[in-house]
């Protein structure tokens, strides 16, 4: 349908043809050279058809050749991630950490693979399985999840206090030990204004300077790009340091703006709402205001630190202090053999939550862990022990080997608990270690026989005068059946004599 000959459009000259290396080689020619010619033959498509058709064709061949230009431009990826590390489908990825080497441990699903089955997944070290961690704890999911938000509710909840109104009654004595840490860092700050005030003088010289020198018609453009470049940063070094003077100048007005109740209480509320019917990327955004880490040892045991400067957006900046610096107090896990894993950055997926001016909105998403740490004083640690794991067979042990002591074989059992015979099995073995005499217990009982079980009831309709087709009828047996139940009898009757 692209060729105008159909709508009775005959189109000529319109491509060129020629022969080099022995190759024939066809292509377009201007369209100043084409020639149309108008009612050259009956159409055969209405020319407004022929024309949408035309113009369909033409937007898919443009949509094509963009999708082509991007995946070359992509790096050869075929399909994009929506931003830079881990997509989270759980949501407290990033924040669970190994003690030992201070890698993020990875959650990892497992179970039943229908999806009406139960599943579990767990957080373990990555780097345990190449042996560069110790730390092969499995931790359960559902778990350390219930753990997470119980803290969270300990700490910053209820949203109503205790004598009805809509603050909380920690809130105003927590307000006032922060206000005294801000204003105390912001006067540390004070005397730096000198420092900045002489930079920025400085700098007003050399651009006066460096103003004079581009000025001059002669000068070189090797000279004359460097003098640029120099005034381009001194400028921008300019415009910073002013800023920060700005903030200095009005660190009071700051402060109070930071400590504003009404938006803690608020991002109080949107944590609470998130919480409920939030998405993992959203809910995995918010955990980190309030969460710093999670640590957990091969032991066991989970240390959960969490900060109530999350509900003041941009305090836990100010009050922070850098690793390297030497008001840090946690220094950097490492493992016994001098390993040390660089931690992995916590990232998110698309989300409806807001910018923060916290570490996770400023970098688009991603937050380094330990690049910051919060003195101790902000702090909350809470240490928690990992619940040894049960299940009904370790439950249910002493009720299963009460049975098998009567002398029931493992599938009378299954089905007398309406469980698998391997359950029935593991349920022994748990019952074994605490009673040592189910030990001697055969491992096979003797299957129940019906001419056994049933030979004296038999010989006794049998004395009645019955004969032995009634008794297969009344039974429901077959007649061999019936005459071994009748001999069984006869050697009970004679070995009773």
């Amino acid at each position: 349908m692209t060729n105008t000959i159909y709508n009775g459009l005959y189109r000529f000259n319109f491509l060129a043809t020629d022969i080099e290396d022995d190759c024939r080689i066809i292509r377009k020619k201007d369209a100043s050279e084409v020639i149309y010619v108008a009612d050259f033959c009956p159409p055969i498509v209405d020319a407004t058809r022929g024309d949408k058709v035309r113009a369909d064709a033409c937007r898919r061949s443009e949509k094509t050749l963009s999708l082509r230009a991007a995946k070359k431009a992509a790096n050869g990826k075929q399909i994009q991630p929506l931003s830079q590390g881990l997509i989270l489908v759980y949501p407290l990825t990033g924040l669970v950490r190994c003690a030992k080497c201070n890698a993020s441990m990875r959650p990892s699903k497992s179970g039943a693979k229908s999806a009406s089955a139960d599943s579990y997944y767990y957080y373990r070290c990555p780097c345990a399985n190449d042996d560069r961690c110790d730390n092969k704890l499995y931790l359960r999911g559902p778990w350390l999840w219930k753990v997470v938000i119980a803290r969270l509710r300990e700490t910053l909840f209820p949203l109503v206090g205790a004598s009805g109104n809509d603050h909380l009654d920690w809130l105003p004595v927590f307000m006032a030990e922060v206000r005294s840490d801000l204003v105390q860092r912001f006067s540390q700050e004070q005397g730096h204004l000198p420092l900045l005030h002489d930079e920025v003088r400085q700098i007003d010289m050399k651009v006066i300077g460096w103003t004079e020198t581009l000025s001059k018609a002669n000068l070189s453009s090797l000279v004359r790009n460097q003098v640029e470049q120099q005034l381009g940063a001194a400028l921008e070094r300019k415009q910073s340091v002013e800023l920060e003077l700005e903030m200095l100048s009005a660190s009071n007005e700051q402060v109070e703006e930071l400590l504003d109740p009404a938006k803690a209480i608020e991002r109080l509320q949107r944590l609470e709402a998130v919480l409920a019917q939030g998405s993992p990327a959203d809910i995995n955004v918010e955990l980190s205001l309030h969460i710093e880490s999670i640590r957990v040892s091969p032991d066991g045991s989970v240390v959960m630190r969490t900060n109530r400067l999350g509900i003041f957006e941009g305090v836990s900046q100010v009050l922070s202090a850098r690793r390297d610096s030497p008001e840090a107090t946690v220094a950097p896990a490492e493992c016994e053999g001098g390993f040390q894993t660089r931690p992995r950055a916590l990232s998110r997926r698309r989300t409806m939550a807001s910018g923060e001016s916290s570490h996770l909105a400023k970098s688009g998403g991603l937050i380094e862990t330990g690049e910051f740490s919060l003195p101790d004083k902000w702090v909350d640690e809470a240490i928690f022990q990992m619940p040894e794991a049960t299940c009904w067979a370790k439950e249910n042990a002493t009720a299963v080997a009460a049975m098998r002591f009567q002398g029931h074989t493992h599938e009378q059992l299954a089905k007398h608990f309406g469980k698998t015979t391997p359950t029935i099995r593991k349920a022994l073995r748990f019952a074994a270690k605490e009673d040592a005499s189910l030990t001697e217990l055969p491992q096979r009982m003797r299957r129940s026989r019906w001419h056994e079980d049933y030979a004296v009831e038999v010989a006794a309709k049998k004395a009645e005068g019955l004969g032995t087709n009634e008794l297969v009828a009344l039974f429901g047996k077959s007649d061999t059946t019936i005459r071994k139940a009748l001999e069984h009898a006869a050697r009970l009757e004679t070995n009773s004599e």
